[in-house]
């Protein structure tokens, strides 16, 4: 096995361990006498190994081939339905037996109404969600990650584009198999509009009605605190100390913690638990702020397609063990690399390329503020 890094829990381990203990369990009761295991660590280390009683190989190669006709099926199963010909642009199938279940969603949905847009197709966007050809959403939402993904952030999520969910699509959508920003950068430098995000009114309403005992827009920032790939995290040492920075400059600071800890206060500093749980309050209280701060993360999709500034710290590095977080990676895949911003972004919407030190933050928003401050004057006019 390759050296373990330790970078938290990872979507379906849950699942594998509670596999492994319910026949762990089978053979501690003593007739289990063969077994054998393939494993993966993400798609590329796989590992097999086997124990047991010499002489069961070929009743155990059985039981391979038996899982190997599971795994085949399974993939049967995923395959996308047939496309067919001449599908107007409004109508569209997501294939949540294949396509990543978080925030990528919205890159996909603001390519699905830029499509739209550019051939003129009726509104509203429709939407068919594909689970199969058994149609198992439980099968299909496999993992604890997903299921919470697809309830609490993909289904909601529609709104903010007025699409609907149409289940007639699945007979006749469009396949998209896009799930970055590259083509949303193509079109944008040919000149086409990118659509923005907008909060249903009653999370309007109650964002409103939260921040106006303060009467003041917050800045907020929004903590990453995954248990994977925690190497991303938010430095939550360097972000107190520029959130009392803040503080200090007359801000009113408002932390999102992670959905995990949205219960979990932050000593000295306010939270918005409803945000950390609500992906539609969560839009609002962004677009009912005076800047919105991150580190790249899901959430930041909501910011990116908004219309209120935001700073975004996001040091890549080639030999991150996440590929996504390599400059090859951006400009392949999301059509811009270090040093360059989102072809729709404002001057006030910035992706900082360095880390989240206090310096650097402190810096970037010496940068930022002078834009606010000129904002505020001419809303103010």
């Amino acid at each position: 096995m390759i050296p373990f890094i330790p970078e938290g829990q990872t979507e379906g381990n849950p699942e594998v361990v509670a596999l492994l203990e319910r026949w762990l369990a089978r053979a501690k009761l003593g007739q289990l006498n063969y077994v054998a295991v393939a494993a993966c660590e993400g798609p590329v280390h796989v590992y097999s190994d086997h124990a047991g009683l010499e002489g069961m190989e070929f009743a155990c190669n059985f039981g391979c081939d038996m899982v190997k006709s599971q795994l085949l099926n399974r993939k049967v199963n995923k395959d996308p339905p047939a496309q067919k010909a001449n599908v107007p642009a409004d109508r569209w199938i997501w294939l949540a037996t294949k396509a990543p279940a978080c925030f990528d969603f919205f890159a996909w949905l603001i390519m699905a109404e830029m499509t739209r847009m550019r051939e003129k197709a009726p509104a509203p966007l429709k939407i068919g969600f594909y689970f199969g050809q058994d149609g198992d959403t439980e099968r299909t939402l496999q993992t604890a990650q997903r299921r919470a993904m697809y309830q609490n952030v993909i289904r909601p999520a529609l709104a903010f584009v007025d699409a609907v969910e149409d289940p007639t699509c699945l007979e006749h959508g469009r396949i998209m198999e896009r799930y970055t920003f590259i083509d949303i950068v193509k079109a944008c430098r040919l000149g086409e509009d990118v659509p923005l995000l907008i909060p249903t009114a009653k999370a309007k309403a109650a964002v409103k009605k939260e921040l106006s005992a303060d009467g003041q827009s917050p800045v907020t920032i929004t903590l990453r605190e995954a248990a994977y790939s925690s190497h991303r995290n938010s430095n939550m040492a360097e972000w107190l100390r520029f959130a009392e920075y803040l503080t200090a400059q007359g801000e009113r600071v408002l932390f999102v913690r992670d959905t995990k800890f949205a219960m979990d206060p932050i000593e000295g500093f306010r939270t918005c638990p409803a945000a950390s749980i609500d992906i539609d309050v969560r839009l609002a209280l962004y677009e009912s702020a005076k800047a919105n701060l991150f580190v790249s993360n899901g959430p930041w999709s909501l910011a990116l397609f908004g219309s209120r500034p935001w700073l975004c710290f996001n040091a890549i590095d080639a030999m991150d063990p996440y590929p996504p977080n390599t400059n090859q990676w951006w400009v392949n895949f999301h059509g811009i690399g270090i040093g360059e911003q989102f072809p729709w972004s404002r001057p006030d919407q910035r992706i900082v390329w360095l880390k989240d030190t206090f310096v650097d933050m402190c810096a970037a928003w010496e940068n930022l503020e002078p834009m606010l401050k000129l904002k505020y004057e001419q809303a103010a006019e």
